[in-house]
């Protein structure tokens, strides 16, 4: 959803501090806007605290901040605490923003929070300017992308059969006509590889000899060209 040109895009950020000082912030977007200073728009921070937060435009401190919209944007939150204390981010207005996600996105933790629905608290102490961020966009994937994606990891993991023939003393690894294989190993748990080998992408059946090997359990690494990397047990009895 494209926001509304005409209207002003605005939010206003809270930034408390223990729960006894809070730093409000305002966050506006224009096209009469630039990522530096605007004059008449931009509002420079004065009677900064010894715990306090900012937005950074040209490494100055500002409390208002105006710049042209951008969806896919980091927009760094500057925070400085004199000690350790408990910090609490939350949004309390937005304007002709309803429609766009605003999450604050920690760094350190690779988090994202969507500060419109929940605070997001941390415990700080120390100056932090590239750390916390305001994002309109989530690059992690959401619960159900997370499910989808382990289902489809292991239905490919399924496809690819890994069969020890201890009659004959022979491995075989069998993958799907669309799964390119280019490294085959097998480790002894206890003595690394016994089996390295690079292998055709073109083959779809593998075989190999262990005759040789101990009886022991040791694990098959298959290793595909798009760098997808399987691994199965086997037994082997000689």
């Amino acid at each position: 959803i494209i926001p509304k040109k005409n209207n002003a895009l605005r939010l206003r950020l809270n930034i408390s501090f223990n729960d006894t000082y809070t730093r409000q912030l305002v966050l506006a977007f224009s096209d009469r806007a630039t990522n530096g200073y605007d004059r008449a728009m931009d509002a420079a921070m004065y009677g900064k605290l010894s715990s306090d937060a900012a937005w950074s435009i040209d490494d100055q401190e500002y409390v208002i901040n105006y710049k042209p919209f951008r969806r896919d944007e980091l927009i760094p939150v500057n925070l400085i605490t004199n000690n350790n204390m408990e910090v609490d981010f939350f949004i309390v207005q937005n304007e002709n923003l309803e429609n766009e996600n605003i999450f604050l996105y920690d760094s350190e933790n690779n988090r994202y929070t969507d500060i419109k629905k929940e605070h997001y608290k941390v415990q700080l102490n120390g100056d932090f300017k590239d750390r916390f961020f305001i994002a309109f966009e989530n690059d992690q994937p959401t619960e159900e992308e997370k499910v989808q994606a382990s289902a489809e990891e292991e239905e490919f993991v399924a496809s690819i059969d890994v069969f020890q023939n201890n009659n004959e003393g022979r491995l075989q690894v069998l993958v799907p006509q669309n799964v390119q294989v280019k490294h085959i190993s097998v480790y002894n748990l206890n003595a690394g590889a016994v089996i390295s080998k690079d292998v055709s992408t073109s083959e779809k059946d593998f075989s190999f000899s262990t005759s040789n090997l101990r009886d022991a359990i040791y694990i098959v690494q298959i290793n595909t060209a798009d760098n997808r990397t399987v691994t199965k047990k086997i037994t082997v009895k000689n």
